[in-house]
């Protein structure tokens, strides 16, 4: 079904519109059955994936989401009228997990304001809590692990199973008949690899902590996948579904 004009279809505001998840999110009401109006946030709405989005029925709008004051006056404004709100932040790997938690709690209380009906926050586990403190530098998870919404919250984990780095990577061999292995790295070579390959010491440690962190507590703390995902029209791809819809750009990186 195609995006709605209609006044009395409901509005969804998308954060990030133009990235990963919120154009997902897009593509996914699209091929609902139901009318939906669409509103989306972008940082530039003179970039081609934004004009694209607005050929497509959304309207799209100019967001700086950096939580000034005034800024926190026009999230408040574009969130009017909204009957569903997708929210997602901006990493901490590149800011700091103070700027992501204050960006997390403008959409928070923006959302609370104009009263909607449902708001979906696209976070992750709080791995310095998840490990007891033991792994503190996975910042850009910590920052999105924000808990507070009225009247009782509900869990989505969006993921079909968790598996091993070398599940992966056995399963991506099997499916592809290519000879792919799992070599693991000290902590020392995997800061050193990150660190050549552009990313600050912050950002390395972040990312080693977020993986030492999964592979010890799991990638949701010990959570069990089934009960959050009961009644969901569509379940979540697993990783074989998803090696096989995109088995050909796979096969042109494994040549």
């Amino acid at each position: 079904m195609t995006i709605s004009q209609d006044a009395a279809a409901p509005l969804i505001v998308i954060v990030g519109a133009t990235g990963a998840q919120g154009s997902s999110v897009i593509k996914a009401l699209e091929e609902s059955d139901r009318p939906y109006r669409m509103r989306g946030f972008t940082r530039s709405t003179s970039k081609p994936e934004a004009v694209e989005l607005v050929k497509r029925g959304v309207e799209m709008v100019d967001m700086d989401v950096n939580p000034t004051q005034e800024n926190k006056q026009r999230v408040s404004q574009a969130f009017e009228g909204a009957t569903y709100v997708f929210a997602v932040t901006v990493p901490a790997v590149t800011t700091n997990k103070e700027r992501e938690v204050s960006e997390g709690q403008m959409f928070v209380d923006a959302a609370k304001a104009a009263k909607v009906e449902l708001f979906v926050w696209s976070g992750l586990e709080n791995f310095s809590e998840v490990s007891g403190g033991k792994y503190i530098h996975a910042d850009h998870f910590d920052g999105k692990a924000i808990e507070e919404w009225p009247g009782g919250e509900s869990e989505l984990l969006a993921c079909a199973d968790t598996l091993t780095p070398a599940e992966l990577v056995s399963i991506l061999s099997d499916i592809t008949r290519k000879t792919v292995k799992f070599v693991p790295l000290t902590n020392e070579q995997f800061i050193g690899r990150a660190i050549a390959s552009g990313r600050s010491e912050h950002a390395a440690m972040a990312m080693l902590d977020m993986f030492r962190s999964a592979d010890e507590f799991g990638y949701y703390g010990g959570k069990d996948l089934a009960p959050s995902q009961k009644g969901l029209a569509r379940k979540p791809r697993t990783w074989p579904e998803f090696i096989k819809a995109n088995l050909e750009e796979f096969n042109r990186i494994l040549a």
